[in-house]
Order: structure tokens, then C-alpha cells, then sequence
């Protein structure tokens, strides 16, 4: 199926959408189940999927495992270098994700079959990761992610565009990487946030004051990534005392009072990652962020909230859940409207080459 079939037909010399649209309505309308925030979230990260995936890109199956050295720590990723590459993709999962995450996969299955070499890049403690690093993961740790983003795209990006996307907190992630790409001169054409947590203390607000699964979702994947770091680093943690509480706000103060965060209280150490006025001010290349008004998980008021930006293009659908965007035939909705974007830049830089 074309991109005109899927997406109309795509005028290079068309100007960007308004800041919030709502004109993925007419392509994304879910209907029955999938127009319920909970089958859509728990959709992007149904098992089964990768599977699917999996057989029908078997590339996937096998990536190449690297570290990478950054100033701050060592990262992991996993890569598929495309045999005849038009492009590059470096991915971020969500918190207390991994490379493996479906939604990722998902995405480096539809990147990789059109021509993109694809990184999967694991933040620090994701990925079965705990022994690379002795200082814990948090959010403050932007640098050694713009820095591995960097050192990714110069070496399998040599043949542009570089795109970074990611999902959740990897959206925050990706936001701010791109604020910095000017000053660290990372080579990005383009990044997408898919549902991102722009303000992580909305985001454990709504885990705490939203339905029960998703905040015991999210302590049973923490408690097991604890366990494994202590495991990792056996006789330098105890982390009993964490592994024994309810709620996650108790357990980012459980880390805060024992040093390893860098804040007073869980409010400022989370505000302290946020993506600010300033972040978005920063970002010179095409930016794209996708976002459901019926997120369970990241206040829409959240998204609407950032300051407008002409590099700055706002998709907002009514459906979809937490990076979801499941459509009625099974396809990704995402997978979709980040490629479309990125022919659209492509093309868009095609005519300014070549007018």
C-alpha cells in the first residue's frame, strides 16, 4: 500500500499543521474496543505482538549488541544495520522498558523493511543493563543519552536523515536530546515523542490517582529492576527496605533520602527532568509529538501546555490510550504518521536542494 493510499497525497510545499490538530481524526478512528484507553495501552506492549514481528522481520531477531562509552556511564544498544541504508533510526523506550519493548520493535520492523538501519538505544538499568553502570538510572542523566545518540548516528547515520523517536519517558528523553543536538552537534533531521512525559510529576499523579493497573504495572517492573540491580552489585545495595513498599512515591523517596537522586523530595527531582519552555525554545530541527486526549497515564493539559515553537508540530487524537494507537486492521497508527512526517522533511529538503 502507497503513503498516498494511507496518508493522502503529501505536498512538500505544504506548511505544517497547526500546533494542535485534530486532523488525524480523519485517519486514525478506532472503533469498538479499541477505542477504550485501556485496550489501546495494554496493546502496545501485548506479547504476542513481537512475536508477529518477529517472523515476519527475522532481521530483528538477531541485532548486534554494542556499548557505548559516555562521560557519564556506558549504555547499551542493539542494532540492524540495513544492508543498503537510506537513513538511520535511534529508538528510546519508556520507563522500565527495554530494546525489546513491542512498541519499539514494532516501529524498527516498519523502519528497517523501508530502508533504515535501526538503534534500539537502553537507557542505563533497562535492558538487563544493571552491571554496566554502579550508580543507579534516573532522569537527570540526559548527557550520556545525547552523547551514545551522537556516536550512533556518526556511525550508522552517515547516510542521512538521522531520525530519533521515542515512547513515554524515552519522548522525554528525546526532546531533550534534541534541545541539546545544536550544542553537541548530534546530527538529527527529525525526532518523534509518542506519548510523552513531558511533566513527570503529572505522570506519577496520574499513576497514583488513575486505575490500580497501571500503578501496580509500574511498582512490579521498578521492584524487579531493584532486585536485579542489588543482584548486580552485590555487598554495595541493600535495597530491602524499597522492595517492601506500596506506592512509588515512597519508593523515589526511599532513593532520594539514601543519595541516589539528585534532589530534596520526590516533586523537585521529578520537575527537575521535566520538558520545559526552554527545552522546546532550544530544538532547531523538525519535531513531531503524538498524543491522546483518553491517556491514562500523561495529562493531555500536559501536552497542550508547551509553548508554541516552529519546529514544533502537535498531533492530538481523541483515541489511543498510552502509546497505543492501535488502529482497526492491527497496523500501528505510529509507525505510520512518524514515516509519513519523515518523507514529508525528505522531500522537503529535496526541493531545497534541488528546486
Amino acid at each position: 500500500m502507497t503513503l498516498e493510499r494511507l496518508f493522502g497525497n503529501i505536498n512538500p510545499k505544504q506548511k505544517p499543521n497547526k500546533r494542535h490538530t485534530m486532523q488525524a481524526e480523519l485517519l486514525f478512528r478506532p472503533s469498538g474496543v479499541l477505542r477504550h484507553p485501556h485496550a489501546q495501552s495494554m496493546l502496545a506492549s501485548f506479547k504476542p505482538r513481537r512475536w508477529l514481528i518477529f517472523k515476519q522481520c527475522p532481521a530483528l531477531k538477531s541485532p548486534q549488541r554494542i556499548i557505548l562509552e559516555t562521560s557519564e556511564g556506558k549504555l547499551a544498544a542493539d542494532i540492524n544495520e540495513h544492508p543498503n541504508p537510506k537513513g538511520h533510526a535511534v529508538l528510546l523506550h519508556g520507563w522500565e522498558g527495554c530494546s525489546k519493548s513491542v512498541y519499539l520493535v514494532a516501529l524498527s520492523a516498519y523502519l528497517y523493511k523501508r530502508g533504515y538501519s535501526v538503534s534500539r538505544l537502553n537507557l542505563r538499568d533497562h535492558g538487563d543493563t544493571y552491571h554496566l553502570n554502579k550508580d543507579p538510572f534516573h532522569g537527570f542523566l540526559i548527557n550520556e543519552v545525547a552523547e551514545a545518540t551522537k556516536q550512533l548516528c556518526e556511525h550508522y547515520g552517515k547516510t542521512q536523515p538521522n531520525l530519533l523517536a521515542g515512547f513515554s519517558m524515552g519522548g522525554n528523553f528525546a526532546l531533550r536530546v534534541a534541545a541539546l543536538a545544536p550544542t553537541l552537534g548530534i546530527p538529527l533531521d527529525a525526532t518523534f515523542a509518542v506519548s510523552p512525559a513531558v511533566r513527570p510529576f503529572s505522570t506519577m499523579q496520574a499513576l497514583a490517582k488513575g486505575p490500580k493497573l497501571y500503578h501496580h504495572y509500574f511498582r512490579k517492573k521498578w521492584r524487579k529492576s531493584i532486585r536485579a540491580k542489588q543482584a548486580a552489585w552485590a555487598g554495595l545495595y541493600d535495597f530491602e527496605a524499597a522492595l517492601k513498599l506500596e506506592t512509588l512515591d515512597e519508593m523515589t523517596d526511599f532513593f532520594i533520602q539514601s543519595g541516589l537522586l539528585p534532589a530534596n523530595n520526590a516533586k523537585s527531582y521529578l520537575e527537575g527532568y521535566r520538558v520545559s519552555d526552554e527545552t522546546i525554545n532550544s530544538i532547531k530541527t523538525p519535531t513531531f509529538i503524538l498524543s491522546a486526549s483518553d491517556d491514562p497515564v500523561i495529562p493531555i493539559s500536559d501536552i497542550t501546555a508547551l509553548p508554541k515553537s516552529p519546529t514544533l508540530n502537535t498531533t492530538i487524537v481523541k483515541h489511543g490510550g498510552h502509546c497505543g494507537f492501535i488502529q482497526n486492521d492491527r497496523r500501528s497508527y505510529i509507525n505510520q504518521w512518524i514515516f509519513s512526517n519523515l518523507e514529508r522533511i525528505i522531500n522537503n529538503k529535496n526541493e531545497e536542494i534541488d528546486p
